[in-house]
């Protein structure tokens, strides 16, 4: 008998709970969703982390050891000084161009260095300074072109560059506040103090023209399909803000932050930018051919939900 008042005594204690939020429950977190102007001077920002991000238990070793997982692709370019760890290790290597990462590698730039790196499915990635990426896994089959990436970007900024596969793709970026389900073509993503709360992180999400659409998924379990030439934003607890159109502003700011994975579809994109008859004719002429102009890209695979 007691047993049984005990759980009448619980389930009447959840009931309230839930129907008395207004007297019990704190109060929503308020939700300020910041300007374009906010968030482009965000992304111009070098992060600058209040602790090292090495971890205390890993010493820089010389030379290179190769991890002992399944390659996840080459690094094509290093400037400065850039780290990677291996799974499971305790050990931190410098790396140069040419030399292999591995499922499960801990990337970390230092201050004024940046890394670019080549997977295995031909996709492109610029890690900028002072950043943290983590590559959980990069599997590519080329027998049957499937593939499934999963990264994390926990601080700082990563431009990303997709390629084009013929079978099942998913693509995900994990940061502390998202995960950034990739459906083609050209983004970045930035990790940092969030603007109205610094001891928070924020992410903020940049398109690319032509097919370049990401969906984001708050930690609220919102979520956003950002399509070209937009900027969109997410806080901590707080969802993911609607995003916003900016037009050939990305471009620019693509180029200024990781201007090594700038290929020919960008100048192609620029030079429709810069068609001054056109854009005197009508001002919303560029960003209505541009959003519907197809990529190549566009017929990715809408990631798996996280």
């Amino acid at each position: 008998m007691q047993q049984i008042l005990h759980a009448v005594f619980l389930a009447c204690s959840v009931f309230f709970f839930f129907s008395s939020s207004n007297l019990l429950a704190a109060p929503p977190r308020t939700v300020v969703c910041p300007s374009d102007q906010e968030l482009l001077q965000f992304l111009e920002s070098e992060q600058k982390p209040s602790a090292s991000l090495l971890p205390p238990s890993v010493s820089i070793a010389e030379g290179f050891t190769p991890g002992t997982t399944e390659k996840a692709g080459a690094i094509e370019n290093v400037q400065g000084a850039v780290l990677v760890i291996h799974q499971g290790g305790t050990s931190a290597y410098r790396l140069k161009q040419n030399l292999p990462i591995f499922n499960g590698d801990t990337l970390i730039t230092a201050p004024t260095s940046r890394v670019t790196m080549r997977l295995t499915d031909d996709s492109q990635l610029t890690l900028t300074a002072n950043s943290k990426l983590v590559i959980d896994q990069a599997v590519y089959q080329s027998e049957t072109g499937h593939r499934d990436t999963k990264l994390q970007l926990l601080l700082g900024r990563l431009r990303t560059i997709v390629s084009k596969v013929t079978g099942p793709s998913s693509f995900r970026i994990k940061t502390p506040n998202v995960v950034a389900g990739v459906r083609g073509t050209d983004f970045l993503l930035a990790v940092g103090p969030s603007l109205h709360s610094p001891s928070d992180l924020m992410t903020v999400l940049l398109t690319g023209g032509g097919g370049s659409r990401v969906e984001l998924i708050g930690d609220t379990g919102n979520s956003v399909l950002v399509g070209p030439l937009s900027i969109a934003s997410a806080a901590l607890d707080c969802g993911v803000c609607p995003s916003l159109q900016i037009g050939n502003s990305t471009l620019n700011m693509l180029h200024n932050l990781a201007p090594e994975l700038d290929f020919k579809g960008f100048w192609q994109v620029q030079l429709f930018l810069d068609d001054g008859k056109k854009l005197k004719a009508d001002p919303t002429y560029q960003l209505k051919e541009l959003i519907n102009k197809p990529d190549e890209n566009d017929k990715i695979v809408s990631p798996h939900a996280p």
